[in-house]
Formats: C-alpha cells, sequence, structure tokens
C-alpha cells in the first residue's frame, strides 16, 4: 500500500506536465496561424479607386477613355469596360463629380452576398425591385455608399451599386431606385 501512496503524487505530476507541455504546443501553433484577411470597408466602397461624392471627372482619365458616353440633363453616363466583355460598368457624374456607379460582377472570389454581410454587418436595408420574382434584391448599406443587386439564396452578386454615403431616405430617393421599394410586391394571378 506504501507504493502505490507514493505512486500516485508521481503520476499526478506526470499528467500535469503533459497537460502544460500540450497546452503549450497549443498555444504555439495558435500564433503561426494568420486570421483570416477581411478587406477594410474602405476597399469595399471604391470602384478602381473611384469614390462616389468624391472622385472628380478628371480623375476619371486615369480609367482611359470610356466606351461609351451619354449626355444627361446634369451631366454624363460614362460607360467603361467591365470584367465581362458583353456588358459595361457605369458611371454617372453631374457637374464635376462622380455621383453614381453600377459595377457588373463576372469575378467568382468577390460575387458572395454573405461575405460582403459578413464585412459591413447586418445593418443592411433590403428593397424588391423589377427582378424580385426571381430572388434578386437589392441590399442597400446607405451610410456607407454602397449596395449589392444579389440574390441571397444563391449567395451571388450581380451588381454593385456605389453613391455617396446618404440616409435611406436620400438614397430611396435617387432616380436609380425608379422600380425599388421596401415593401415586398405582391404577384396577382
Amino acid at each position: 500500500m506504501r507504493i502505490s501512496n507514493l505512486m500516485k503524487p508521481k503520476v499526478l505530476v506526470v499528467i500535469g506536465i503533459l497537460a502544460i507541455m500540450l497546452f503549450g504546443f497549443y498555444l504555439i501553433s495558435r500564433k503561426d496561424e494568420k486570421p483570416p484577411e477581411i478587406p477594410s470597408v474602405k476597399e469595399q466602397l471604391t470602384w478602381k479607386e473611384i469614390r462616389a461624392g468624391v472622385t472628380t471627372t478628371n480623375q476619371l482619365d486615369e480609367l482611359g477613355e470610356p466606351k461609351e458616353k451619354q449626355r444627361t440633363v446634369e451631366g454624363q453616363l460614362l460607360y467603361y469596360q467591365s470584367e465581362n466583355e458583353y456588358h459595361l460598368d457605369e458611371v454617372e457624374t453631374k457637374g464635376n463629380k462622380v455621383v453614381f456607379i453600377k459595377e457588373k460582377m463576372y469575378s467568382t472570389s468577390d460575387r458572395s452576398l454573405w461575405a460582403k454581410i459578413d464585412t459591413l454587418g447586418n445593418s443592411y436595408t433590403m428593397l424588391y425591385g423589377p427582378n424580385s420574382n426571381s430572388g434578386v434584391n437589392l441590399f442597400v448599406y446607405p451610410e456607407h455608399g454602397v449596395a449589392y443587386l444579389a440574390n441571397q439564396l444563391g449567395d451571388l452578386i450581380f451588381e454593385t451599386w456605389y453613391f455617396t454615403p446618404s440616409t435611406l431616405e436620400e438614397f430611396l430617393s435617387l432616380p436609380q431606385l425608379s422600380g425599388y421599394s421596401q415593401e415586398e410586391f405582391q404577384r396577382i394571378d
């Protein structure tokens, strides 16, 4: 009996040392892991380093000549090549400022709506529009000046809209929002 009583403290010490060593190895291995890089909000709010409400029309020269130009009452619509050869990104100017951008999304790496929501938070407002019957809605972050035309179930972004940060009421008054509403459309058969 005396031998087993002498062995108990030694066994407990050995178990304690092993536990401390395993915990140490765990901590060391965690330091080597890099957390996934999340793009900053600033990166999320620009298109080719162009920021709606800030960038001047002179700064657009860095993008090269637009593929198409249309005059509007207060400025121009400029169309630049998107990631897809068949569709163009739209840049709207008023006076000397860029005021609105529609970017067509084709890159699979940047088309996840859930990744954008993880970055910007759940404070979006969902607007219903012409494509809502097929599950495509507009997810708006007016305070960040960005909206995503996306299918939530498919986790796909089709367009990213950039605009001057504003309130929801100001955003809803933009002419580009014609046909969009906070009310879900009811289909009448």
